[in-house]
């Protein structure tokens, strides 16, 4: 997949799930739902599907693999600007900017070296959002300010050979997330 594409697929994601959110007003805080299972709860198809969506906004958010996460009215998106992992926190009403949290992270090398985007999804629980950057990066901004709250750098830098590429998991206050080596 070329950059070009990475990032389209950013704001793509973002218009597919503001279709969602119009459907049905229901959280999606991590990969693959609320219950890390791929499903919604409550949604009644429409007797008629429209020909075509509305757009209702769109935003260019950088490269990267991410799946947005929804809670409340707030988006949040990870992905790589340039030099640097980035969460931001979108209107899901209107996809303005509410804050932004960023730090310079490690470039993948070798054949991931073509894909350097984050390949995991934020996590947000209990006022957290967690992302892990391909670096091996764990980084927990506030959700509702962005700023951090704790951040682990991959201090060994001892990565898997394609790089990290899990989403973080929240769960009765934990976070859990492989930041193991090639082995």
């Amino acid at each position: 997949m070329n950059k070009a594409n990475r990032s389209n697929g950013g704001w793509v994601a973002c218009l597919a799930l503001m279709g969602a959110i119009s459907v049905a007003a229901q959280d999606w805080p991590q990969w693959r739902g609320a219950n890390r299972d791929g499903k919604v709860t409550g949604f009644t198809a429409p007797q008629a599907w429209p020909k075509e969506l509305t757009q209702k906004w769109k935003v260019t958010v950088g490269a990267g693999d991410a799946a947005p996460a929804l809670v409340g009215d707030k988006l949040y998106v990870f992905s790589r600007q340039g030099a640097d992992d980035v969460t931001l926190c979108l209107s899901a009403t209107d996809g303005k900017e509410l804050w932004r949290n960023a730090y310079a992270a490690q470039a993948p090398t070798g054949p991931a070296g073509r894909h350097p985007g984050p390949r995991s999804s934020p996590a947000v629980a209990d006022g957290k959002v967690v992302t892990l950057g391909v670096g091996g990066v764990l980084s927990c901004p506030d959700a509702g300010t962005g700023k951090v709250m704790w951040r682990k750098e991959n201090l060994s830098k001892s990565v898997p050979q394609f790089f990290t590429a899990m989403s973080p998991v929240m769960a009765d206050g934990l976070c859990i997330a492989h930041l193991g080596g090639k082995d």
